[in-house]
């Protein structure tokens, strides 16, 4: 036969024999003595607090949130609000974890009310974080303002520096939500006046929402007024990995300046200057290809350039040796226009079988090379 149930007030002989099963480890036994307990005892808070605790270490969820539900129903009743705010908030969370999380949301709207009118500052903001976490898991339209919320509660509460860790585990996560919780961090970074924290936010919400053209221009502005020029590149590659055609270019060009005038890597911006080229195409990226063969002028590599002016990519060879022409013709440092020349020479002897035109050319790098002796 099944053991009975104590009809009387609980001993402590029931009590200590409850933790020696605990401590034992045996949980079926624990949770067996915890509804023997609730049955004799059904408006004990205690009781059922037990078999909620020995259920979520049986993991029997449905055991659990059933008294969870009675246990919140008893503290509500005997006006303990603030327990009654956490309890509803652990069953919410066991909610949620079972896929129920509409009914969750509406037990955390409860817990959120029962801490104002108890005047609960810490079981509000509890409530706000549950209601936050859940808003940008779902990617919620309006989880910028709840989680606003959440923060402005967090101050109240003392407790600040706690829930930004959490918003920023959330902003590092994936998605709507994710990208909105980054922003929100970039703006209040900004307002606080710590720009690179703000621009390496606004990078992490950029990866993560729709494109927002006011977004990338607030910080573009903050990085060149910061002088982040790792943030400026991190947010050109983004442009250029979003887009195509002309709209890549541009940005590859805009990193590859950045590249050799601010990050001082002229391999770099040299490649990106070809990324350029190679995504506009022809004679659509002039200034993309004119600064390539500048920039291979100036670090001494044009010679394995000119087989790249003899590609479709380039476009025209007769329009490259035109802006070779142009380049010969600049200020460029003289062993820059000397190798200018001669690439252009060969590119007319052999490409436009103009050999006069080549000569002329050699023998202007060849005066440009004794005056420079």
């Amino acid at each position: 036969m099944p053991p009975r149930a104590p009809t009387a007030p609980v001993t402590p002989t029931w009590r200590t024999q409850q933790r020696q099963v605990r401590r034992s480890g045996q949980i079926e036994a624990a949770l067996s003595q915890a509804n023997r307990y609730v049955a004799a005892l059904p408006d004990d808070r205690r009781a059922w607090a037990r078999l909620a605790h020995a259920a979520l270490r049986a993991q029997r969820p449905q055991i659990a949130d059933r008294a969870l539900a009675r246990l919140s129903e008893l503290a509500i009743a005997h006006g303990f609000g603030r327990a009654a705010v956490r309890v509803l908030l652990r069953r919410a969370a066991l909610l949620a974890g079972s896929g129920s999380g509409s009914e969750g949301e509406s037990l955390v709207a409860r817990a959120l009310e029962l801490a104002g009118r108890f005047g609960d500052t810490v079981g509000v903001y509890l409530a706000r974080q549950a209601l936050a976490v859940l808003a940008v898991r779902r990617g919620e339209e309006g989880c910028q303002e709840t989680l606003s919320a959440f923060l402005r509660t967090a101050v109240e509460a003392g407790r600040e520096a706690q829930a930004l860790g959490l918003v920023s585990q959330l902003a590092m996560g994936e998605g709507f939500g994710a990208g909105t919780a980054a922003r929100l961090l970039g703006a209040r970074a900004r307002a606080h006046d710590e720009l690179d924290v703000a621009a390496r936010w606004f990078i992490e919400a950029l990866r993560r929402l729709p494109v927002d053209a006011g977004l990338e221009n607030e910080l573009e502005q903050l990085a060149f007024s910061a002088g982040l020029w790792g943030e400026l590149g991190a947010l050109y590659r983004l442009r250029a990995e979003r887009s195509s055609g002309a709209a890549r270019a541009l940005a590859l060009e805009q990193l590859a300046e950045l590249w050799e005038d601010e990050l001082q890597n002229p391999q770099a911006a040299l490649d990106a200057y070809r990324a350029a080229l190679e995504a506009s195409g022809g004679s659509g990226a002039r200034g993309a290809l004119r600064e390539f063969l500048r920039l291979s002028a100036l670090m001494g590599t044009l010679g394995a350039a000119a087989e790249l002016l003899r590609s479709e990519v380039a476009g025209p060879v007769a329009e490259n040796v035109t802006l070779l022409e142009q380049l010969a013709q600049g200020d460029l440092p003289p062993s820059a226009r000397l190798r200018v020349l001669e690439t252009f020479a060969v590119l007319v002897r052999d490409d436009l079988k103009d050999p006069p035109r080549a000569e002329a050319a050699l023998a202007r790098a060849e005066t440009m090379r004794k005056r420079a002796q």
